[in-house]
């Protein structure tokens, strides 16, 4: 992560670029639900469960019929879909 301005976060890895803006909307975050889809939901999972210092919730893995997914509310009380699809699903 690199911080560009005190509102503005920019996330990296490989060839995929996630920018994270600091904003407010109460009807947006409550209503906002985001997919971000990995390749191990584990190691997801082991960095969910360590992070300190933000006002987060998440629930266990999930096995559903396409795959596995963690439930997390960020800060903003937005939903995260953190998946894991079967590989034949990709």
């Amino acid at each position: 992560m690199d911080y560009a301005t005190e509102e503005l976060s920019i996330f990296e890895n490989g060839g995929c670029t996630f920018f994270l803006q600091k904003t407010y909307n109460q009807v947006l975050n409550t209503q906002l639900m985001l997919q971000l889809s990995v390749v191990d939901i584990n190691e997801a999972f082991q960095v969910i469960s360590h992070l300190k210092g933000f006002d987060i919730k998440y629930e266990p893995i999930k096995v559903e019929p396409w795959g596995k997914v963690i439930y997390l509310w960020g800060p903003s009380g937005e939903l995260w879909h953190v998946t894991e699809l079967n590989k034949a699903s990709c």
